[in-house]
Parts: structure tokens; C-alpha cells; sequence
């Protein structure tokens, strides 16, 4: 919701601007309701492409909002309780414009049915409906420029965009741009009328400000007095002029101009943070180290059906040398760049002991080299490579193993410790079949085994509670 309310806000900022620098002040009353409406329908529709194609939650304001949950009830309170309010003042005013009608004296005048209500408020109309004080009240000329001007109303089916704003009130009633588009489009529909029905500007002129002393009329009504008198009186001088290069130009730019702006929302609302991955809408790789020899107290770590000491790492370059099982590259995350077997081996080189034997019976001293195979347990440390998918349909985060890989010890020309490096990668779903059928275990504690996938999800579950 956050991220929809963000997007429908710089939506409409970026149009209102526009607007009102290079539209506000034109003729162009048509296509300025069009520009209008079209803005604020796509503030509300485009972040519902970031909303219905996954994006409606974000994992890190999920955390956030579980941690302050009593924060967010009383917002929904809240919202709740504004959008209630708006909803009940626009039913007074519906309800307002029923007690007219009822309790008022009706008549006809071809498609129009006047109702005269006998109090004190400007000419406003509701469909083929037109709310006076009273008919005789007015000139012939004066009620001539009034039907005119309703009538403009009527044909131009104001009444929609209005009905749409009072929607959008509701929802959005705490939006202070919602407003501004209230009262722009609201203006735009005046200066329609006015154009339309005035054919003496003066005299129209002076009887909208005989009529802007009046109270207003209800807000789903068309009022006479809408809108700042001052700014329609002006746009009455301009439009009596024809229009200008400049008003050409002005219009031929702010098209394009809203188009991009449009373009970079829509793009956007596909393209951040979506990654679409088995219908999840967000995922992350990210890697942890583990030292097998922290787990269960375990100071060895065995595999139990190979040998008594066969570890971990010993089970997989046996399985890489028999060809059952691909190693990667360190370097490739992806998984494309495999290793040979010689490749392995070569990581694995036996080291040679240098020791003197002296013969018990002559007393001479002997050089002897000692074979002694690559020690495998030495190698505890292991990356392991995980993909993190966030699934809005359980507002959980996922977590898969993609690939494990055993550390070394680096050190340097010196002797000195300079950490950690990865001698190769093997996919995780290569090895699980193949690990399952292994144990864990401490040689003193029976009950301390448990098999060696297990391990792994065991210690991917706390990472995900965590």
C-alpha cells in the first residue's frame, strides 16, 4: 500500500505541474478535462500494476509492521474513521438535494424540470434537474444565461467527473491532491459553461458576481458560484481573443512530456524489485559461512556407511572422482563453468613428511619421505549459497540452498592467515539425494546423529526464523 500510495502521489504531482505551468491558464478547456481526468486515472490505475502483479507486499516493511502492530491498527482506525466521515457528508448532501426536490414547487421547461425552493443559494443543477430560489427572481437575460450554462453542464456530462471525484474523495480523503484535482477539474467545468453560454461577456460577467455572494450549493451539484469568480471573469476576456502560437506550442509540449512521465512509471512498476521466480515477486542470493564443527557439540564430523573417518568433503570429491557428481568454478555462482576431475585433484595433492631413522643395530642415521593423502578433516569451514524468495501468498521468506562449497585456509607468502577460500562449488540439488543417505555424528553420542541434509535445512530454518 505504501508503495502504491508513493507511486499514484509522484503520478500526479509530476501532471499537476505540468498542468499548471503550461495549461492552467489556456483556452484549451476540452482537452485540458481530458489531460485531467487521464492523469488522475492513471495515478490510481498504474500503481495497481506494481499492486496485482505481486509487489503488494515488500518482506522489510512486512517485518516492520509486525513489529508495530498496534501502530498500524490505529492507522487503519484511522483511515477508517476519515474515510466514514467523507462518506456521511456525502450522503448529507445527496440527502439535501432529495428534501429540495420533495419539499420544493416543481414545473417544467422543455427537457428541464425547475425545481423552486424558495431559499436563498445560486442556480444549481443535477442531471435534467435545475434548483432555483425563484424563477420570477430573475431577468429573461439572466435566465437565459442560467439554462445555457446548466445546460453545458448536461451536455458535457460533468456529472461523471464529479461523481468520480466524490469517489476518490472517499478513498483518498486524506490526500491533499485529490483536492487540488477536485477543484482544478471543477474550474475546467465552469470555464466550459461559461464559454458556451456567454455571448455578453460583461453582462455574464457581472451577474457571476451577483451570484458569488451566495451559499454554496451541494458538492455533487453543478452551482452557478463554483469556483474563484475572479479566475472565471479572466478566462472570459481570453477566450474572446483567438488563441496565440505560444498556446499551440504549450499544447504540442506537455504531451509528450506527460507521456514519458507515464512511460517511466509504467516501466518502473514492471521492472523494481520484480523477479518473478515461480510466482514469488522477490528474491535475493545471498551466502553464510558454516563450521560443521560447531553443530551438536561435534568435534568430528564423520559420515557414517563410508569409512570411520571419512568427513564431509571426502564423500564429495569421492563422488566428483567417480563422475556421479559436477564441481563449478569458485568464481561462477551460476553454476556454467565445470571443473574436471584432474582439475580436483589437483586441489587435493598429498603432502610429504621428512623424518631420519637410525638403525638400531649399525647406529647410521637414514633420510626417509613419508606419502601421506591430503587431510580431509582439516577442511570444516563451508560457503553455502542460498536464494532468498519472498511469497506474498503466505508473507513468508523462502529460503532454497542453491550450492555449497568447501573453504580452505589461505595463507600467505609470510605464513600469515589471510582467510578463507573456496576451492569449488557443487549444486545442492546434486548432493541432496546423495547426502541423505549419510550421518552426522559424534563418536560418543549416538544421539547427537542426524543426517547430513537435515543438518543443513536445520541450520537454513534458524537463518529464516532469525
Amino acid at each position: 500500500m505504501l508503495q502504491y500510495l508513493l507511486t499514484a502521489s509522484a503520478i500526479w504531482l509530476l501532471s499537476l505541474v505540468l498542468f499548471d505551468v503550461f495549461l492552467r491558464g489556456e483556452t484549451y478547456h476540452g482537452y485540458n478535462r481530458l489531460y485531467l481526468l487521464f492523469t488522475f486515472l492513471s495515478g490510481c490505475i498504474i500503481p495497481l500494476l506494481l499492486w496485482f502483479n505481486g509487489n503488494r507486499s515488500d518482506p522489510y516493511f512486512s517485518q516492520i509492521f509486525s513489529a508495530a502492530q498496534l501502530w498500524v491498527k490505529c492507522l487503519v482506525l484511522i483511515y477508517s474513521a476519515g474515510a466514514l466521515v467523507a462518506l456521511s457528508l456525502f450522503t448529507i448532501d445527496v440527502l439535501k438535494l432529495v428534501r429540495f426536490y420533495r419539499k420544493s414547487t416543481k414545473s417544467k421547461q422543455n427537457e428541464w424540470t425547475i425545481v423552486e425552493t424558495g431559499k436563498q443559494h445560486p442556480p444549481f443543477s443535477y442531471l435534467d434537474i435545475l434548483f432555483v430560489p425563484e424563477k420570477g427572481s430573475y431577468s429573461d437575460g439572466e435566465w437565459e444565461m442560467i439554462i445555457n450554462h446548466e445546460q453545458q453542464h448536461s451536455i458535457q456530462l460533468h456529472l461523471i467527473d464529479i461523481l468520480l471525484l466524490q469517489l476518490a474523495w472517499i478513498i483518498f480523503w486524506f490526500h491533499p491532491l485529490v483536492y487540488i484535482y477536485n477543484s482544478r477539474l471543477l474550474l475546467v467545468h465552469e470555464y466550459q459553461a461559461d464559454k458556451a453560454a456567454s455571448q455578453q461577456p460583461q453582462e455574464y460577467g457581472r451577474f457571476l458576481v451577483e451570484q458569488a455572494v451566495l451559499q454554496a450549493a451541494p458538492i455533487i451539484a453543478h452551482s452557478f458560484n463554483r469556483s474563484p469568480i475572479k479566475n472565471r471573469i479572466v478566462m472570459l476576456t481570453k477566450n474572446a481573443f483567438p488563441r496565440t502560437g505560444t498556446s499551440n506550442l504549450k499544447l504540442l509540449l506537455v504531451l509528450p512530456l506527460t507521456l514519458i512521465g507515464l512511460l517511466f512509471f509504467i516501466k518502473n512498476s514492471y521492472s523494481e524489485n520484480k523477479i518473478k521466480a515461480g510466482g514469488a515477486d522477490w528474491k535475493k542470493v545471498v551466502s553464510r559461512v558454516v563450521d560443521i564443527r560447531e553443530k551438536q557439540d561435534t568435534i568430528l564430523h564423520h559420515l557414517r556407511d563410508i569409512s570411520p573417518d571419512a568427513t564431509l568433503l571426502e564423500m564429495i570429491v569421492k563422488e566428483i572422482k567417480a563422475g556421479s557428481l559436477t564441481a563449478y568454478s569458485n568464481r561462477d555462482g551460476n553454476f556454467t563453468t565445470k571443473l574436471t576431475i584432474d582439475a580436483v585433484n589437483e586441489m587435493f595433492p598429498p603432502h610429504f613428511d621428512t623424518f631420519i631413522l637410525t638403525d638400531p643395530l649399525t647406529d647410521k642415521k637414514a633420510t626417509k619421505i613419508a606419502k601421506n593423502d591430503f587431510d580431509y578433516a582439516s577442511i570444516h569451514k563451508y560457503r553455502i549459497l542460498e536464494e532468498w524468495i519472498y511469497n506474498p501468498a503466505t508473507d513468508k521468506t523462502e529460503i532454497q540452498i542453491k550450492g555449497i562449497s568447501p573453504l580452505m585456509n589461505f595463507y600467505g607468502c609470510d605464513g600469515s592467515f589471510h582467510g578463507h577460500r573456496a576451492m569449488f562449488s557443487v549444486r545442492y540439488s546434486d548432493i541432496k539425494n546423495l547426502i541423505a543417505n549419510y550421518e552426522l555424528y559424534h563418536p560418543n553420542n549416538s544421539l547427537a546423529s542426524h543426517i547430513w541434509d537435515d543438518y543443513f535445512n536445520s541450520d537454513e530454518e534458524k537463518t529464516q526464523k532469525e
